[in-house]
């Protein structure tokens, strides 16, 4: 039997759309960061990634106090929380899709506004 295509109405909830997630995010703070020997411990391996380089990051505190990315911050057995990197790829993706529908909608109305001034 073929699969039949499906498209998110059919298959999820939707609530809406989520005007307040730009907002939201502007309240995450980018961190630069090194891991520490506690955090060597807990990864002696190093599959996790912890290793002696410097990141850019931010803390899973934050994103699982903000309501938009709360359910992208998992907590582990040892009881550290950890970011689901791809669950938050796609929150990230609709900020950005929001963003830029902001951006053009802010270049449309400095054109409008040169037309004003300018005599456009």
């Amino acid at each position: 039997e073929e699969l039949k295509k499906m498209n998110d109405e059919q298959i999820k909830r939707i609530f809406g759309d989520n005007s307040d997630i730009i907002n939201a995010f502007s309240k995450i703070n980018a961190i630069e960061f090194q891991y520490n020997n506690k955090a060597k411990e807990i990864d002696p391996s190093g599959m996790l990634g912890i290793d002696d380089d410097t990141h850019i990051g931010i803390k899973a505190q934050e994103l699982q106090e903000n309501p938009i990315t709360s359910s992208v911050v998992e907590e582990q057995p040892n009881g550290y929380l950890a970011v689901n990197t791809k669950e938050l790829t796609t929150t990230n993706t609709a900020v950005l899709s929001e963003v830029c529908k902001k951006i053009v909608l802010l270049e449309q109305k400095i054109n409008e506004l040169e037309g004003v001034i300018y005599g456009r």
